[in-house]
């Protein structure tokens, strides 16, 4: 006959009772099931795609598209660089990357110099090795130069987009209220989704495939001083990232606004002083708006939003012309990490 000492039965029952209790959720009405919840640790167990269905999307860097972008804003460069530098040229794309003429000899070398800092450096980690690289490989022939999309330099602007789409993924599909989701890249330009009880997988690509509102708009003067005030005309209420029951109020004519469609770059960096900041790059039509918005409002702070939450508010020290600045604000290296990838995420 056998026989078992006390302490193995009572440790035998108590682990049947836990189970039991761990187990019961998941047969009770929903109603039912947050009551529980409400009193005890058991939760209902979350099912995985195999067991409760789902869906699971693989997402794609089009590469075709993402070049034409880079052609396009490589081109738009030039020209302007160029033109400020008041060489005369003659300008022409190729399949993969363009050709610029040199009118007059005596150019030429001043050419070469606005040009070479035309080759947009990236950074290689994203290819698991550190360093550096550039985006345009830059060749002369007489008066003739040629760029063309290095392959090296295109596989790190394609990995940090891979990265920073990781984040707007995860942030998206969080907020949707989905259960456990499964988001990780996929060699260098794939990302496989997988959600849980999502059947349709038409609804993962709706929510993805918006585009994400990034805009850079002035801090109202006014600002509230307690719960639920109403903000000023003009003016419109945003929660702050890092504590979103903090509210500010933001200017919502179009005037104080510059749309982040019009940003190229933006790239954690160091000051002068060593401090971390963020330095960003906008093209010629956001170098404009942006430039005019900065000079008409030295000493006023304005706020970074992203679908409709404010990244962060620095102050205007002074004008920023030519299409390129600096963000600081006590920043950690992290934060101004984060802080790049934000504004680089203006679309997914």
């Amino acid at each position: 006959m056998l026989h078992f000492s006390r302490w193995k039965i009572i440790a035998i029952l108590a682990s049947v009772v836990l189970s039991a209790l761990f187990a019961l959720p998941n047969i009770l009405p929903a109603p039912w099931q947050e009551k529980l919840s409400e009193y005890t640790i058991a939760r209902p167990m979350t099912l995985g795609l195999d067991l409760q269905g789902g869906s699971n999307v693989l997402l794609e860097v089009d590469r075709k598209d993402f070049i034409n972008s880079l052609l396009t804003q490589q081109l738009s460069d030039i020209r302007t660089s160029l033109r400020e530098a008041r060489i005369a040229f003659r300008l022409n794309r190729t399949a993969d990357g363009a050709i610029a003429q040199i009118t007059k000899p005596e150019d030429v070398d001043r050419a070469a110099e606005v040009l070479g800092n035309l080759r947009q450096p990236v950074e290689t980690g994203f290819l698991g090795s550190g360093g550096s690289a550039y985006l345009f490989d830059l060749s002369r022939n007489g008066q003739q130069f040629a760029f063309t999309i290095s392959e090296v330099g295109l596989d790190a602007k394609i990995g940090r987009a891979i990265t920073q789409s990781l984040r707007i993924i995860e942030n998206r599909i969080n907020s949707s209220g989905v259960t456990e989701p499964t988001i990780q890249q996929q060699g260098r330009d794939r990302i496989v989704i997988q959600m849980p009880g999502i059947g349709n997988p038409d609804e993962v690509v709706k929510l993805l495939g918006q585009t994400a509102k990034l805009t850079f708009q002035l801090v109202c003067e006014t600002q509230p001083t307690g719960p639920n005030q109403q903000p000023p005309p003009d003016c419109a209420a945003y929660p702050m990232k890092e504590d979103p029951n903090q509210i500010i109020w933001v200017q919502t004519s179009s005037a104080a606004t510059v749309d982040g469609a019009d940003l190229s770059d933006a790239q954690p960096s160091f000051d002068q002083n060593n401090q971390p900041v963020v330095s960003f790059k906008f093209n010629q039509r956001g170098a404009l708006r942006f430039g005019k918005l900065t000079a008409d409002n030295v000493g006023k702070p304005f706020a970074i939003l992203l679908d409709g939450v404010v990244q962060s508010a620095p102050r205007i020290n002074e004008p920023i012309l030519g299409g390129s600045g600096q963000i600081s604000g006590n920043f950690t290296v992290e934060e101004t990490t984060n802080l790049a990838i934000v504004l680089r995420s203006g679309a997914l």
